[in-house]
């Protein structure tokens, strides 16, 4: 994560979805994000085109080697599935 984003206060939770707002969750790999529908099929969209990547950090001008293609899905979330958890239980981003 770059400096930038985490002086932008990328630990600090975001307020929950407007109400009327569709809303689904993508998963790309093990990690489960909340968006808006319109945002989230952009995301998977572009996501379908990516490829897995392990770089080796060893060689002066960095090999990056394919591994695959990453772990995608997308699920409509109903409004009674989205809940906050009360902010002494939210983890800050440890990136």
């Amino acid at each position: 994560m770059s400096a930038a984003r985490k002086s932008a206060g990328a630990a600090t939770a975001k307020p929950a979805p407007a109400k009327g707002v569709r809303m689904c969750r993508v998963t790309i790999g093990y990690e489960h994000f909340l968006l808006p529908v319109a945002q989230g099929l952009k995301l998977i969209e572009v996501m379908e085109a990516a490829l897995q990547l392990e770089t080796d950090w060893a060689t002066p001008d960095s090999k990056y080697y394919i591994t695959g293609v990453p772990r995608l899905a997308y699920h409509s979330a109903l409004p009674s599935q989205i809940v906050e958890r009360p902010a002494a239980h939210m983890a800050a981003n440890p990136d």
